[in-house]
């Protein structure tokens, strides 16, 4: 794998996790980040821990990794001698050769207990699956509805619902109501595509789904059903992977067209929490990934979990710059690029009348420039900062500092989100596609990242700022 160093990022491969006998499709980290869980073309699903967990705590010191050359992840290499203690410190745990009848596509724990975990086949079924009296992984429960292929599957952090999604272009949400029994609540039929991937909202019952169709969609619950919320529409072709950043308060999307898209909602004026939901917001982008890094399909995007909070970086008395952490990407043209993530929100004049966002005339200001919001993205697709000050958007984020100020999110408006390429990663499965990247989840081992690729194996990295 070839790694191309463009900042102080440097990121090395500390072991490559092989028994899959086809392409992996996924592989996630245990909520607790201490496990690592795959699903593969073969089947089956294969668990996997560090033999000491401790490794995962440990600070890897990479000042003397070949950043800008071939890394050779053999610890008989001469260039990975310095890493032999990190190398080959992962071993299977648990494996299940024949968890579906087809290909085994998603896979996702149970958040609260991380117990048990749900798995969707291209056998068109869900299996939930638990431990044992011999403490052996057993299929305690199987959700049938979907009328083929099932491609992706998601348990809300709640625990108390599991989304499931597919080719037939249907949604299914489910409600545990027991130990193993699992009701259908809702069967969501709005996308007119296949529906390719689920993610939950961090910390509440919102549900996220990307499809061929091009679109995002927010899903809400309402009294007697779950609707539509919103719809992200600006990709050009197939979304194939969306994820929120920690705060839940940006979600990030990649697609076909080869961009990677940051959104927000727009809300224009303050709220006891940003993401209620409660009036509905209108979802924009405010910044675009061009296609420029890429030459074939974004198949995988994750937001870092290295800061709970977004971090202040600068501070005058017109402006803040707000860090928030890395994306990283996976790609059919076999590379990985990690990406830092900034933005900058602008004071709010002092006059109150000022503070107010009017939208009516942003609007209009467009409308006589010519320039509406369609235009706006168009323009800064080959552009690494999107200037969206005219929607006047309040970001409500918590932030901590040093000293006794403190800064409220609501005399600002959010300027621009900036992206910044930090590292890229060539070859990151030899000339495979990269299927899937995930940021553990735990901020303790908040510098490992593991992949999943065609070469039937799962590849784990160490980043280093």
């Amino acid at each position: 794998m070839d790694v191309e160093q463009t900042s102080k990022l440097k990121v090395l491969c500390t072991d490559t996790l092989e028994g899959h006998e086809n392409q992996v499709w996924r592989a996630i980290w245990r909520p607790d980040g201490e496990a690592i869980l795959s699903c593969s073309g073969d089947k089956s699903i294969r668990l996997w821990a560090p033999i000491n967990k401790s490794i995962l705590a440990e600070k890897i010191h990479l000042s003397n990794a070949p950043i800008s050359q071939t890394v050779d992840i053999n610890p008989d290499s001469e260039n990975n001698k310095t890493f032999t203690n990190y190398s080959e410190k992962w071993q299977c745990i648990s494996s299940i050769e024949q968890a579906h009848k087809r290909a085994v596509r998603s896979i996702c724990f149970q958040p609260i207990t991380y117990e048990s975990f749900a798995s969707a086949g291209f056998d068109g079924c869900t299996n939930i699956w638990a431990k044992n009296y011999n403490k052996e992984y057993e299929c305690f429960t199987t959700l049938e509805g979907h009328e083929n292929e099932v491609k992706s599957v998601a348990w809300s952090p709640s625990g108390h619902l599991v989304a499931t999604c597919g080719r037939d272009k249907s949604i299914w949400i489910w409600e545990v109501v027991g130990e193993n029994d699992f009701e259908c609540v809702s069967v969501l039929m709005e996308h007119t595509q296949d529906v390719k991937m689920l993610i939950w909202h961090p910390t509440e019952d919102i549900l996220v789904s990307a499809s061929y169709d091009d679109t995002v969609r927010i899903w809400k619950e309402s009294e007697d059903d779950w609707y539509c919320s919103a719809i992200l529409a600006g990709h050009k072709s197939t979304v194939w992977s969306i994820d929120f950043d920690p705060t839940g308060k940006f979600l990030v999307s990649c697609s076909d067209d080869l961009t990677a898209k940051i959104w927000t909602p727009k809300t224009t004026q303050k709220r006891s929490k940003a993401l209620e939901f409660q009036s509905e917001p209108e979802w924009v982008c405010v910044c675009t990934i061009p296609s420029s890094f890429y030459k074939r399909s974004l198949y995988s995007v994750s937001w870092s979990k290295h800061f709970l909070k977004p971090l202040l970086i600068e501070k005058s008395e017109e402006k803040i710059s707000l860090n928030h952490g890395y994306i990283a990407t996976a790609s059919g043209d076999n590379r990985m690029c990690v990406f830092a993530i900034t933005s900058t929100h602008k004071k709010n004049k002092s006059d109150a009348n000022s503070n107010k966002f009017n939208e009516t005339d942003s609007i209009q200001k467009q409308s006589d420039s010519g320039r509406n919001e369609e235009d706006v993205q168009m323009e800064n697709q080959d552009s690494e900062v999107n200037n969206v000050e005219n929607y006047g958007i309040l970001v409500d984020i918590d932030i901590d500092t040093e000293g006794s100020e403190k800064i409220l999110m609501e005399d600002y408006t959010l300027q621009n989100v900036h992206f910044d390429l930090v590292h890229t990663i060539s070859n990151a499965h030899g000339c495979f596609d990269v299927n899937s990247v995930a940021f553990n989840p735990n901020t303790k081992y908040a510098n490992w990242l593991v992949s999943a690729g065609d070469d039937n194996n799962i590849n784990i990295w160490y980043l280093q700022q």
